[in-house]
């Protein structure tokens, strides 16, 4: 019995040691069918994304294997040379603008597979009009997108976006530092610079914006001599070439017959000693900047008490026009522009200055070649517009061509060839009975379309003021491109605010 049970337990132990071999190599052949996964192909991923600032960027690829073990599966996403995630899906904010490359990179130990992208991160407010209105007795600043004319404009961007803070009662003016750019293509860097600057009063608010955001990058604190009052702000030209102050990057406001200089660290200067006013000097409300030739630069004032214009050279001393005009001042622009070459980044060049004034009784149109270093200034044209640009006129000037535009009582827009002298019975333009034109304006770089504020004089109080976009290349009649319609209070002041690459993004031909 003994003998038996020894050889039964010596069969059983050999049938074990067989089944546990049997096992291992079962278990090999089944470790050896099981492969990595192959990735066939990547889809879901488009050449190129576009994206506001400040968005999420989502991405949610199709990975398509062979039939295998996916478990060694990596993912790798880059966007500007950065690993930003290592997810399946992206999910990344948008911080910075530009325009990026970008890729996912899916890997196995079998092997790996590339999808290349474009990322373009622009703003909401990258190119369009910004409008500041009174509205129910306090600032109203509205955006309306020039990029997207479809978006509907976009009211009170400055309490949108700095819920904190709060502009004076009574807004004064609006400036973008672009206006005064010298050497577009020598701006490498858009995200910190060309800010939008408003200001306002009771109490006086001066704040200076992060163009991209509309957010609130500084307050101006006054620390000049007497009081401050910002009623106009304007960027001349020179400023990115240090012509005015060894700040660089000026800001001028004008005021209460004066001039206040913002050097770019926001402190105030009376400037260097050939540009500074004359003792007595009352300023109107109003300025322009001109490029008279490759290397000067002027400001152009009009004095109050003399009746002449003020000619504030870069690289010489003021000079003092000739000519008096005995008007109250309307318009101060420049015109008589042109398109450098290359050479000088394709730039806009205002040449000629534009006086506009009324009396008690009568309208004149004044065209200047402004005084430069050895030559005075010089009138080209004294025209009587009595009768056609009212006292009342919303004025404009085409950058380039001799056209000035200009409002009647009745809603209607008419266009003036200033250098043949002839003026039009038949409106260029009708916004309507119940419009009344408030400010006409361009961007110095698209000739072709006229920006125009307006209000609906059929509402007494609130949201009086609209926009409306024309195409004015045509010769007869001006096209409405866009309107609209109810989107701030009082019109104080619309501007152009674009990007810094209008030189380059040139709709002039």
């Amino acid at each position: 019995y003994k003998y038996k049970t020894m050889k039964l337990t010596k069969k059983l132990s050999f049938i074990g040691l067989l089944m546990v071999l049997f096992f291992f190599s079962c278990n090999d052949e089944a470790t050896e069918d099981v492969q990595d996964a192959f990735i066939r192909r990547i889809e879901g991923i488009e050449t190129q994304y576009q994206i506001q600032l400040n968005d999420t960027l989502r991405i949610t690829p199709k990975v398509q294997f062979t039939e295998g073990d996916t478990t060694t599966v990596s993912y790798e996403w880059s966007i500007n040379n950065e690993i930003v995630s290592r997810e399946p899906n992206l999910k990344v904010p948008c911080k910075k603008l530009g325009s990026f490359y970008g890729y996912l990179k899916v890997s196995t130990n079998s092997n790996a597979e590339i999808k290349e992208f474009q990322l373009l991160v622009s703003s909401s407010y990258d190119r369009g009009l910004l409008l500041l209105t009174e509205h129910n007795g306090t600032s109203m600043l509205t955006y309306k997108r020039l990029d997207a004319l479809e978006v509907p404009a976009t009211r009170d961007v400055f309490a949108i976006n700095n819920p904190k803070l709060s502009l004076g009662a009574t807004p004064l003016s609006l400036c973008w530092t672009g206006e005064g750019i010298t050497n577009p293509n020598n701006i490498s860097d858009f995200s910190n610079g060309l800010e939008v600057i408003v200001s306002s009063s009771n109490p006086t608010k001066v704040f200076v914006l992060d163009a991209n955001t509309l957010k609130v990058k500084t307050e101006v604190s006054y620390k000049g001599e007497g009081t401050f009052h910002p009623n106009y702000i304007f960027v001349p030209y020179g400023g990115q070439n240090m012509l005015w102050d060894k700040g660089g990057e000026v800001v001028c406001f004008v005021g209460n017959g004066r001039e206040y200089i913002m050097t770019l660290n926001r402190e105030f200067s009376l400037g260097r000693i050939k540009h500074q006013l004359p003792t007595g000097v009352q300023l109107a409300d109003m300025a322009c900047s001109l490029i008279t030739n490759p290397t000067d630069m002027l400001k152009v004032y009009f004095d109050k008490t003399s009746k002449h214009l003020m000619y504030v050279s870069g690289i010489s001393e003021l000079k003092i026009g000739t000519t008096t005009c005995n008007i109250q001042p309307m318009l101060l622009t420049a015109c008589g522009g042109q398109y450098a070459d290359e050479n000088a980044d394709l730039r806009y060049e205002p040449r000629e200055v534009l006086l506009i004034g009324s009396t008690n009784t009568s309208t004149t149109l004044y065209r200047f070649s402004p005084a430069s270093k050895r030559s005075e200034e010089t009138l080209i044209a004294k025209t009587n517009v009595t009768g056609h640009i009212l006292p009342t006129s919303a004025v404009g000037v085409n950058p380039i061509k001799p056209f000035v535009y200009y409002s009647d009582e009745k809603g209607n827009i008419y266009s003036y060839n200033y250098e043949s002298n002839n003026f039009s019975t038949e409106p260029y333009i009708s916004l309507g009975h119940h419009y009344r034109a408030k400010q006409l304006i361009f961007n110095p770089y698209n000739p072709n379309e006229l920006y125009v504020a307006a209000e609906d004089i059929s509402i007494k109080n609130g949201l009086v003021s609209s926009l409306f976009i024309y195409d004015v290349n045509p010769k007869d009649k001006g096209k409405l491109i866009r309107k609209d319609e109810h989107i701030g209070g009082k019109t104080i002041r619309l501007i152009y605010k674009g990007n810094g690459r209008e030189n380059r993004e040139n709709t002039r031909l």
